[in-house]
């Protein structure tokens, strides 16, 4: 089966049933119909039911990896992930990692800071990590329904959060000199779609504007997951910026955000 799909096959898809669990076919494709709206000719294609992969490129031919989950599909596993499963400063392929972890998708993240592989709140399977007070970081925080709180946390003074999984970023959106440190450079970025419950994974292969791309996109919540020779994403095994047409290996991360299905599939 092909995996990318035009605008103009979007909804003749019935292949698709078999990616997505019974009677959620629908909401799987509204979530195509979504990304396509947001990212028009862009390459289309469901990776699971309630995920869906855009491959697109802005007017200057920068390209665009854009992976969108359903957050209601509760089937759908969030994971936080260390390289080698240790706060060292030793990192591990992106596409290793997941297949070590069973995650169909993984996000580069973090930033390596005095010996540790992460310098932001990391949370692993509801046990504590690392929680720098006051923290520098920004973090995804997710709990065990898929909630997710995106900010800078502490457990101690955001207790009204479910810390199942927590990562840190790299930088906010609002703070010095990001544009400009990024325009040439790759990057990965987590946003959200509040109006959809929805969690964007964005990545940036050749750089590009990141507030460009949350304002096209319409997303909240958003900051830097990733930069550099860190910055990555892997779904099914490979790096999306491959599929693109771009030589490009999986990369290396200090820690991942991974996604995992229930169901095994």
């Amino acid at each position: 089966m092909k995996r990318f799909l035009t605008a103009g096959v979007l909804f003749a898809c019935a292949a698709c049933g078999a990616l997505a669990p019974k009677g959620r076919l629908g909401e799987t494709m509204g979530l195509l119909a979504r990304v396509e709206g947001a990212l028009p000719g862009s390459r289309l294609g469901p990776v699971r039911g309630g995920v869906v992969l855009a491959d697109w490129k802005d007017e200057d031919g920068l390209p665009l990896h854009v992976l969108a989950v359903d957050l209601g599909r509760k089937e759908l596993r969030f994971r936080a992930a260390l390289a080698h499963d240790r706060l060292q400063v030793r990192p591990e392929r992106l596409d290793a990692l997941a297949r070590r972890h069973g995650a169909f998708a993984a996000l580069s993240m973090g930033h390596a800071e005095r010996g540790l592989s992460v310098s932001g709140l990391t949370v692993i399977d509801r046990r504590l990590h690392l929680a720098p007070n006051p923290p520098k970081r920004v973090s995804i925080v997710i709990g065990r329904d898929n909630t997710v709180a995106v900010g800078k946390f502490h457990p101690e003074v955001n207790s009204d959060l479910d810390y199942d999984q927590a990562l840190g970023g790299l930088w906010g959106l609002d703070e010095p000199d990001v544009e400009n440190t990024l325009h040439a450079a790759p990057w990965s970025m987590i946003c959200r779609w509040n109006a959809f419950n929805a969690l964007l994974w964005v990545y940036a292969p050749q750089g590009g504007s990141p507030a460009e791309t949350v304002k096209r996109l319409g997303c909240e919540d958003a900051f830097i997951a990733g930069a550099g020779r860190r910055a990555g994403m892997v779904v099914d095994g490979v790096s999306t910026a491959r599929r693109g047409g771009l030589s490009l290996q999986p990369g290396r991360a200090d820690s991942a955000l991974l996604l995992r299905a229930a169901n095994g599939f």
